[in-house]
């Protein structure tokens, strides 16, 4: 139940009366039956004491009236008198759960934040306030509860406490004016009619002994149990509310600058990816020199021969390597960008003489484990249509088609091939 859903219960049986004298009673306290001379704490009309074998002890109108607000008002005048007495004790419950408080501000938090955030499930711990002089009353009977004043308060706590009744509702408390730095609780009499209408129907044999002293089962009640109440107004946890707030702007600011960079540096990355690579211009290089770049490690097993040719890669003279081979301010192809290691600057390219005749060739294979250079078979036999120099027919020695004839440019080795059928004696 919540603990301030008002109930809707008849209170003909209750625990405690008014004797002649004007102190409350417990039915356990006094004599069975009319002696006692106790009266109803609603209507004034005479109560019996009755204390049979059967049901939980009680108080009954002698006259059987119905008497709509009897059980709320005896629990209000003994939770009074015990309050007021020596030594007091009032158990505080939690206020506000930390999940709660996380989901009204949106929070993100990372695993280790959450873990210690959600360490403890309220944002204010439950406690007990102990009152060796007893609580300041402000009301002694429930006719005298008012909404804009406590029904009893602590100063030295700065603890102002309202019952909850058919005379104010929690809305009609929340709305009421608070002293600053105070904390407001609500304790719901409904909350404990319905706890003694338990007691009633279903404490039974076993339970029913336990049950008689119901002075001392409403003394736990307040002091040593934190159901039925909540707080209307806590300072501390408004503060410790903008503390949290106050955290998690930062963290999120943080958060936001970090992927702001990381926007950033993405789309730096795409306009490096998008934008031209052109071979740099070196101070002091001869005219008509080049300069090459390397191919990445794990994309040199990949190349085959043809695909080397189709990116437009060439042979280093001397130790038969792929390289990109290109004069400064040309543009690097983009087929040929993913191949080539970024990490190494661009370097000269040996020229002819620089390089050893016996190994440098452009258009000689590196060579790859059981690899072969292409042989030439016949040279100039037709004229390339996409430069005009002359095509040779090879004997492809590596890659897919490696053993077949085939017809290739001899200026341009990345101009496409063209098979030569085999014959009907291959």
């Amino acid at each position: 139940m919540n603990w301030f859903e008002p109930q809707s219960r008849g209170d003909l049986a209750i625990p405690f009366a008014m004797d002649a004298a004007g102190h409350w009673r417990d039915v356990s306290e006094v004599e069975r039956g009319l002696s006692c001379a106790c009266s109803c704490p609603s209507c004034k009309g005479p109560v019996v004491a009755k204390k049979g074998e059967q049901r939980t002890h009680h108080f009954a109108h002698h006259d059987r009236r119905e008497c709509r607000h009897a059980l709320e008002s005896s629990l209000f005048g003994m939770a009074a008198q015990l309050l007021a007495a020596p030594d007091a004790r009032l158990a505080l419950p939690g206020h506000m759960m930390r999940r709660h408080l996380a989901h009204e501000f949106g929070a993100h938090l990372e695993p280790k934040q959450e873990a210690d955030f959600f360490r403890k499930v309220w944002v204010i711990d439950p406690g007990c306030i102990i009152m060796p002089g007893g609580f300041q009353l402000h009301a002694c009977s429930l006719t005298e509860s008012k909404v804009d004043r406590a029904d009893f308060s602590s100063p030295e706590h700065k603890l102002a406490v309202h019952f909850l009744s058919h005379l104010k509702n929690r809305d009609d408390v929340s709305r009421a004016p608070v002293e600053p730095g105070w904390r407001v609780l609500a304790i719901n009499l409904s909350y404990y009619v319905s706890l003694w209408w338990d007691t009633c129907d279903e404490e039974k044999d076993a339970k029913v002994a336990e049950a008689k002293a119901a002075r001392g089962k409403m003394r736990r009640w307040l002091g040593e149990q934190d159901t039925g109440r909540g707080f209307l107004h806590h300072p501390e946890y408004n503060e410790k509310k903008e503390i949290f707030r106050t955290w998690l702007q930062s963290k999120q600011a943080e958060r936001r600058e970090v992927e702001k960079l990381e926007q950033e540096r993405r789309l730096a990355a795409e306009r490096a990816m998008n934008a031209p690579w052109v071979i740099p211009k070196v101070n002091g290089l001869p005219e008509g020199a080049l300069l090459y770049r390397t191919i990445l490690l794990e994309q040199r097993q990949r190349l085959t021969n043809w695909l080397a040719r189709e990116i437009g890669l060439r042979v280093y003279p001397g130790n038969e390597a792929w390289v990109f081979v290109g004069a400064p301010g040309e543009i690097v192809p983009a087929i040929a960008r993913k191949y080539l290691d970024t990490s190494i600057p661009w370097r000269v390219f040996p020229t002819a003489a620089e390089a050893d005749p016996a190994s440098n060739s452009a258009t000689k294979a590196p060579s790859k484990g059981h690899e072969q250079s292409d042989e030439i078979l016949s040279p100039g036999v037709a004229t390339c249509v996409i430069c005009g120099s002359a095509v040779d027919e090879v004997l492809l020695g590596s890659g897919l088609f490696a053993g077949r004839r085939a017809r290739q440019c001899s200026g341009n080795r990345s101009h496409p091939l063209a098979m030569v059928p085999r014959s009907s004696s291959e």
